[in-house]
């Protein structure tokens, strides 16, 4: 019998016992839309917490302080003109940090400030979700989304408009450093050390009142980070750079993922031995049937391959239904929680990430589970005597 006609004959047992088959085929998707939407989840979380790191600078990035112990290495204007010499080194930024005041339409807040270059905000890894980085030469602030809750207000309220800034002096704290012209608010960034704003150094006056807390410097790729990081510590600093907590992270949610997994397919283990209970049911049905089958000349390999290709249907099409109802599932509560992420203007996310082999996979996976749970009813099949199956009751 060519394979053809086997497929014919196990579509057309589908369709008699259609109700038992539906019931199936529906449990074997259940079971594949909870593997799919929880390891899509995971992968999702796994890009929202480290896929934006890994489009920044901050990836690259490491944060060089002075260390406590005494006779160490001074973090100053010198010192950054040396890592700036370093192989490897692409850009180099010091930091300033001050507690300010801002005021923005009779509101005023107490927040910190950091100074340094345009590209500070990035290798701090924060992302300006509105405006843009303020330029080096102009009175302007980039603001954290936290000090505009303190304000009362939001980015498209503040963008554009011009707050006051205080500072207050870090060698007698009871004085305040007015600034002598208003900021110009040209961004609002999410993410790094919050609050936290970032103003250029042309805004200080007098920068020598205020000591160099870190710098920042940014390697060309992952070697000159390790590089860079070696000749900075032999230069008697403290690094501290996110390559390896960023690994720690991969191996956290790879195997939060491979856990997902798992206790979903215990739910398709189950859904499998309801189709091991629909084979079984199927073949005491079918007991005559075969026998008839047998006696016309079909042959035993035939017989295995009949309820092969059945308990295969039942897996594929349970997966394959498992697979788009999971996918589409997946896009709309995604759509649903950015909808109510833009109405409070909130960052849309990809909460729902599928690797490429990962949806194929799962409408392999449940067929070849399918195979492997019709084994035994279709060996106790091609082993019925004829004669006895025919008088089978």
């Amino acid at each position: 019998m060519k394979l053809v006609d086997i497929l014919r004959i196990a579509l057309r047992m589908l369709k008699v016992n259609w109700l038992r088959s539906l019931l199936t085929i529906i449990g074997i998707a259940v079971a594949t839309l909870s593997i799919v939407v929880l390891v899509g989840f995971g992968y999702g979380m796994q890009y929202v917490t480290i896929g934006s790191i890994l489009k920044s600078k901050s990836l690259f990035s490491l944060d060089v302080t002075t260390l406590s112990e005494s006779g160490a290495a001074t973090l100053n204007k010198e010192a950054i003109e040396e890592f700036k010499k370093i192989p490897g080194v692409s850009e180099v930024s010091p930091v300033y940090i001050a507690e300010a005041q801002i005021i923005f339409n009779d509101k005023l807040v107490s927040t910190t400030v950091r100074i340094g270059n345009r590209s500070l905000p990035a290798l701090d890894g924060v992302n300006i979700n509105f405006g843009s980085p303020f330029e080096e030469d102009k009175f302007q602030i980039v603001l954290s989304s936290e000090t505009l809750n303190m304000l009362e207000t939001d980015a498209k309220h503040i963008l554009g408009k011009q707050i006051i800034l205080k500072l207050t002096d870090p060698n007698t704290p009871s004085n305040i450093i007015n600034i002598s012209k208003p900021l110009t608010v040209v961004g609002v960034g999410t993410g790094g050390d919050a609050p936290v704003n970032y103003i250029p150094e042309i805004v200080i006056k007098d920068l020598n009142k205020f000591q160099i807390t870190s710098a920042k410097v940014n390697a060309r790729d992952r070697d000159s980070v390790i590089a860079a990081e070696t000749a900075i510590r032999m230069k008697g600093f403290q690094v501290e750079t996110l390559l390896k907590t960023l690994d720690d992270a991969r191996n956290v949610f790879r195997w939060v993922t491979v856990g997902l997994f798992f206790i979903a397919s215990i739910a398709l283990v189950v859904a499998s031995i309801g189709m091991f209970n629909t084979l079984t049911i199927t073949l005491l049905e079918r007991t005559r049937e075969i026998g008839i089958m047998k006696i016309v000349g079909i042959t035993n390999r035939t017989v295995r391959w009949l309820f092969l290709i059945e308990a295969a249907l039942l897996g594929f099409l349970g997966g394959l239904s498992g697979v788009l109802g999971g996918y589409f599932f997946s896009f709309f509560i995604e759509f649903l929680v950015n909808k109510i992420a833009a109405k409070f203007q909130g960052i849309p996310v990809n909460l729902f990430q599928f690797p490429i082999f990962f949806l194929p996979f799962m409408v392999i996976f449940p067929t070849l589970l399918g195979c492997l749970t019709g084994l035994y009813p279709s060996v106790r099949a091609a082993r019925l005597n004829p004669l006895d199956a025919i008088r089978y009751e």
